[in-house]
């Protein structure tokens, strides 16, 4: 069985080899097809491109050698036909003086010339003369006649009639019967040809010169002239007489030497310039392989060059190396053959055989000794086991890696499961605040009850809206529709009233706030004030709601440098909160995280506020950090560039106040209410006054030179505020006016009715504003420029719209009703249509009724962008005119420019704003009511 086994394994062998033989012979042959075709094609495509820059360059070259034997002679026979002693004598050829001086410029030139002979030929006379180096002076008399009609002359009377200054002409010379090439050149005087100057070069020189390097069976070169004709031939040499009046086509019978040379002469125009190349084309029959034409410059006489391969090499050169190649393949295939069964099938046989004569494990395996393939192989069949267990731990790798990319798979799903949470509870906690005060109001007979509940669902909406906002800002973000506007503002102005967003909390948990504003920040400054206030509200929020109850808020804003119209501003809003940990902190400024989920259970929050706030304070040119120690409390900065508003740069404005000559007192209160007010009465340059409590104060007041602001922190007086207010206001002389103040926080309604009742109505709020005090003292002084609180040119003006008439095309019955409820105090009319088709009939049917359109964006039938171009299509000037503003939630750019480019004149952002509603009808509605025109 084994003989059997190790028989077949042989024949197997036998077989292998016989394949990997024939297979080499299959393999040499095609290399050696592969190698002689390639030698071919490089031969023939070597030889061909060399073959096209032979011919240029035996082109180029022929015509540089043409030029460098005409040159010489060109100049100097120029130089005597351009000479004026030369053209006065062919005008006045008579002339003894004339005659001499026009001999001494040719003398000059005859040494130099190669034949050292001129030609002359006077148009005057007609009188042909010859002039040699031993010509007199006195000699010069014509030769002979330049009669027209002989055919000696012939040449004469053609240059003449041609444009050309000077020419090549190849001819006979009728004295000495020999051949030669002749330069011709007029004589000019003045515009006016008066004769002719003609100079002979020998031809042999030429030949030689220009056909040097020719060879008549790879290279031949004729030079013609503008019409075709030889006139020159590098193969007759030594009877060049024949190439005269004949062409190349008559040398070279090939039609596509014919036309190649044809299209070359057609396009000849005049002389050819400087500069111009030997133009070459491939020829695929004949004797040659390319063809090409050099112009030769100052003429039109051409060179054409014919060459062949043959003059390199060709196919037949390469067979010595070819069969070098073939015997050199021959022999590496005979040895492969040999090493391949020595060193590969051989053993191979071997390692087969002791393989299927191995009876169990632990058997000799034939070869497992050997260092090279062989031995690998044997080695790798032993060890098979250890490449299974390597395997099998590869496998538990693969296991380990994939259980922990599910953990961090179960993470992330877990982090959007507590951000869907929070988000939930964040949404929830404010409905149902809607939700329930909405039951207790409509239950409550108490009109107190209502209004409290009122209140209550005004900020649980304010809150929903702004987690709304939130998201869609965050959204805004991730798809680069974040935009900031640029306007003027009062950054006070600003700061105050987002202290106002939430002091009152502030006050619920008894907290302190503090305020203060660097006097070198400009008073107006421009830029995004809206999303500035929006990352103050936000990192406000975060203080008042991570500090506990009684614990301290500081807003210190810093001034970081003014210059190129712009102001660098720094805000810290600093607490005495929980604190965050490092690792909290890393990840704080990230959308949809928040310290931990600890954090948001306990404190609520959606974790987007930091992330907002840090893209936004970076389109800003700034940027925002965290300071913070678990336990103490939180420090968030940030830095923002804004500009400067015109005339701030210069200075603040002059204040009306003469601070100097005002006295303040301050009544009690505690140490920080009194640094920081007597700081900025200070900073005003007025003198201040403290008195810790109620007997104090009693004993600084009345005199001749009374207080005329006193201010009291009413709080911290207690029970004796209505005795200080009416012990002051006995010690006051007749005639001063003393301002009573109290300073408070913001919920003053429990002081309010026993302020009143000692005669005190003037409040000041916590925490202290610079402005806040300034307005306060300018009302009380009616200094120029201030006026009440609160009241601005625009709300001091009654909001009367009586006889104005507007459409509101709105589908949502509540919506109609919120604005019907909202305009019924201005007396404004107000007409609705369900839909924007109904918008547009009735619009149709009442041209001119309406001053204005309210156009909400999303109705049946007919939404606010086709109900806008379809009134501006209706052809009449009210049509066209009426102004139109969309009513919709949809509040990012775009949709604001499909608005305006549809046709609409402005945009309100759902939910409604009374005061953007109002400051939109004053914006658009024209100055009477159409009902009044």
């Amino acid at each position: 069985m084994h003989d059997g086994g190790y028989q077949k394994v042989g024949l197997r062998g036998v077989r292998i080899s016989v394949r990997v033989l024939l297979a080499n012979v299959a393999i040499l042959t095609a290399i050696l097809s592969v190698t002689i075709v390639a030698a071919m094609a490089m031969a023939a495509g070597i030889s061909g491109k060399s073959s096209e820059r032979l011919a240029y360059f035996y082109s180029l070259e022929s015509v540089e050698r043409f030029n460098s034997y005409m040159v010489r002679d060109l100049a100097l026979v120029q130089r005597v036909a351009n000479s004026e002693p030369i053209s006065e004598w062919f005008a006045d050829e008579g002339d003894p003086d004339k005659a001499a001086a026009a001999h001494r410029e040719m003398a000059d030139c005859l040494g130099l010339l190669s034949r050292g002979e001129l030609y002359l030929g006077v148009c005057a006379s007609l009188s042909e003369y010859r002039v040699g180096p031993e010509t007199p002076a006195e000699g010069l008399a014509p030769r002979s006649s330049l009669y027209r009609y002989d055919p000696d002359n012939l040449w004469y009377y053609e240059f003449l009639d041609s444009g050309n200054a000077h020419e090549y002409k190849l001819g006979i010379d009728k004295v000495s019967l020999e051949w030669g090439i002749y330069i011709n050149h007029k004589v000019f005087r003045g515009d006016e040809v008066v004769g002719v100057i003609r100079v002979s070069l020998p031809i042999e020189g030429l030949m030689g010169e220009v056909f040097e390097r020719y060879d008549d069976e790879a290279v031949k070169g004729y030079v013609i002239d503008g019409g075709g004709a030889v006139q020159l031939d590098s193969s007759l040499r030594d009877d060049y007489k024949v190439a005269v009046r004949r062409t190349v086509g008559d040398r070279h019978a090939d039609p596509a030497v014919d036309g190649f040379l044809a299209d070359y002469l057609s396009g000849l125009d005049g002389y050819f310039g400087r500069g111009l190349q030997p133009i070459i084309m491939g020829l695929s029959g004949g004797g040659f392989d390319y063809v090409s034409i050099g112009p030769i410059e100052g003429s039109d006489w051409s060179v054409v060059t014919f060459f062949n391969n043959r003059s390199l090499f060709g196919i037949s050169d390469l067979l010595p190396l070819i069969f070098a190649i073939v015997v050199a393949l021959v022999i590496c295939a005979a040895a492969n053959a040999l090493i391949s069964r020595r060193l590969v099938f051989r053993p191979l046989g071997d390692l087969t055989a002791s393989v299927s004569e191995a009876g169990g494990e632990g058997a000799a395996i034939r070869g497992d000794e050997r260092s090279d393939e062989i031995g690998v192989l044997a080695t790798t069949i032993k060890s098979m086991w250890s490449r299974l267990y390597s395997g099998n731990q590869e496998i538990k790798s693969i296991a380990e890696r994939l259980e922990d990319a599910l953990e961090e798979a179960r993470g992330a799903n877990l982090a959007k499961s507590n951000f869907l949470a929070n988000m939930s509870h964040e949404i929830r906690t404010p409905m149902n605040a809607i939700i329930g005060m909405t039951a207790i109001g409509s239950a409550a007979a108490d009109p107190g009850q209502k209004d409290h509940s009122f209140r209550r669902i005004g900020d649980a909406s304010h809150h929903l809206l702004g987690i709304i906002n939130d998201i869609l800002d965050v959204s805004k973000i991730e798809s680069g529709k974040f935009e900031l506007s640029r306007a003027e503002f009062e950054f006070e102005a600003m700061l105050r009233r987002v202290v106002n967003v939430v002091s009152y909390k502030v006050e619920e948990k008894g907290q302190r706030l503090t305020v203060y504003v660097d006097r070198d920040i400009p008073g107006r400054l421009v830029g995004d004030d809206q999303r500035l206030a929006q990352v103050m509200t936000n990192l406000l929020g975060n203080s008042q709601k991570f500090t506990p109850e009684g614990g301290s808020i500081y807003v210190n804003t810093y001034h970081m440098g003014i210059g190129g119209g712009h102001c660098d501003v720094k805000v810290t809003i600093t607490d005495t909160g929980i604190g965050i940990t490092k690792e909290q902190q890393e990840r704080l400024f990230q959308p949809f995280q928040q310290a931990d989920s600890e954090t948001s259970r306990k404190f609520g929050g959606t974790g987007l506020g930091l992330a907002i706030c840090r893209n936004i304070v970076r389109m800003m040119g700034g940027d925002i950090w965290v300071d913070s120690q678990v336990g103490k409390g939180s420090a968030f900065s940030f830095t923002v560039r804004l500009g400067v508003a015109e005339g701030e740069a210069e200075g603040p404005a002059a204040d009306t106040i003469d601070w100097g000559g005002l006295r303040f007192l301050l009544i009690g209160g505690d140490e920080r209410t009194s640094s920081d007010f007597r700081g900025i009465v200070g900073r005003f340059g007025a003198p201040c006054d403290l008195a810790v409590d109620a007997a104090s104060a009693l004993a600084m007041v009345g005199g001749v030179n009374p207080y005329g602001f006193v201010f009291m922190d009413w709080q911290s007086l207690g029970t004796e505020g209505a005795a200080a207010v009416k012990g002051i206001a006995a010690r006051t002389p007749e005639g001063s006016e003393t301002l009573m103040a109290i300073i408070s926080s913001t919920d003053n309604s429990a002081i309010a009715s026993e302020a009143k009742s000692v005669g005190i109505g003037t409040f000041l709020m916590k925490p202290l504003f610079p402005s806040a005090i300034r307005e306060m003292v300018g009302r009380h002084l009616r200094a120029e420029g201030y006026v009440d609180e609160g009241l601005g040119e625009a709300a001091a003006e009654a909001v009367n719209l009586e006889g104005y008439r507007i459409l509101l095309a709105e589908d949502n019955e509540i919506n109609r009703e919120i604005v019907l409820s909202l305009l019924e105090p201005t007396g404004i009319g107000i007409d609705c249509a369900e839909d924007g088709a109904v918008a547009v009939r009735m619009l149709a049917e009442s041209p001119g009724l309406y001053d204005l359109i309210f156009m909400d964006m999303q109705m049946p039938e007919m939404d606010g962008l086709m109900a806008t171009k379809a009134i501006r299509s209706l052809g009449t000037e009210e049509a066209r005119k009426v102004p139109i503003i969309a009513m919709t939630a949809n509040v990012f750019r775009e949709d604001i420019e499909r608005c305006v480019a549809a046709g609409m004149d402005g945009h309100i952002g759902k939910p409604l704003d009374f005061d953007e509603v109002i400051a939109r009808l004053r914006e658009h509605l024209p100055a009477e009511p159409s009902q009044r025109r």
